[in-house]
C-alpha cells in the first residue's frame, strides 16, 4: 500500500521521515533492549508485530485523530534509523496532542532526541497548528524530564503510582506545552 503522503521533516542533523522496511532491524533491536523499554508502554516486540506496526504507519498521518502515529528518526549524515517519534491527537480535544519518544541506547546522549522533538514541536504548532501539547513520562525517567524542560515544557502534575510497570506501580509526571509558549521559545 502507498503511503499517505506528508512533508518528511527536516532538522540540522536529523530525518522524521515514515517508517520503512530497512528499520525493521533497528526498530526490532531497540524495542527489544530492556533499558530502553523500561521507560516505553509496550514490552518486547517480535519481527511480525513489527512489520504490522510499520504497514498501519504507513497507512495514517499524524491528522489521525483518536491514534498514535509514530515517525522514524534517521540520522540523515548516516542515513541509520536511531529511534522514533508519536504523536496521539485526542479525540476528545483534536487540538491537543499527547507526543512520546523512544531512541536505541547507542543514539541517547547525543541530542538526538531533543532535536527530533524540537523539529515535531514545530511541526505540530506551525502547520497542524495544535493549541497543546503534552508528554506523560515515569518520573523516574530523568533524561526525558530533563529533555521537555530544556525545551520549555512545564511540569503539571506527579501522579502518584499511577502506572505499572515490570509488575510495580510507578509515579508519573505530566508535562506540557502551548503553542504561545513555543512561540517564545522560537526567539
Amino acid at each position: 500500500m502507498t503511503p499517505s503522503p506528508f512533508a518528511v521533516i527536516e532538522t540540522p542533523r536529523l530525518l522524521i521521515r515514515r517508517f520503512e522496511e530497512r528499520d525493521l532491524p533497528t526498530l526490532h533491536a531497540y524495542r527489544n533492549d530492556h533499558e530502553v523499554a523500561r521507560y516505553a508502554g509496550w514490552h518486547e516486540s517480535d519481527y511480525e508485530g513489527l512489520i504490522q506496526f510499520i504497514l498501519t504507519m504507513n497507512r495514517t498521518t499524524p491528522n489521525t485523530i483518536g491514534d498514535w502515529f509514530q515517525w522514524a528518526v534517521e540520522v540523515k549524515a548516516t542515513q541509520t534509523h536511531i529511534g522514533d517519534i508519536g504523536i496521539h491527537r485526542q479525540a476528545e480535544e483534536p487540538k491537543e496532542a499527547e507526543i512520546a519518544y523512544t531512541f536505541a541506547r547507542s543514539a541517547q546522549g547525543q541530542g538526538y532526541a531533543t532535536e527530533a522533538v524540537h523539529g515535531v514541536l514545530g511541526y505540530l504548532f506551525t502547520t497542524l497548528y495544535l493549541h497543546r501539547i503534552t508528554a506523560l513520562i515515569y518520573a523516574d525517567n530523568a533524561r526525558s524530564v530533563a529533555l521537555v524542560e530544556r525545551l520549555g515544557f512545564r511540569k503539571e502534575g506527579h501522579f502518584r503510582k499511577a502506572a505499572r510497570r515490570d509488575g510495580e506501580w510507578v509515579d508519573d509526571v505530566m508535562y506540557a506545552m502551548l503553542e504561545e509558549e513555543w512561540n517564545t521559545n522560537e526567539d
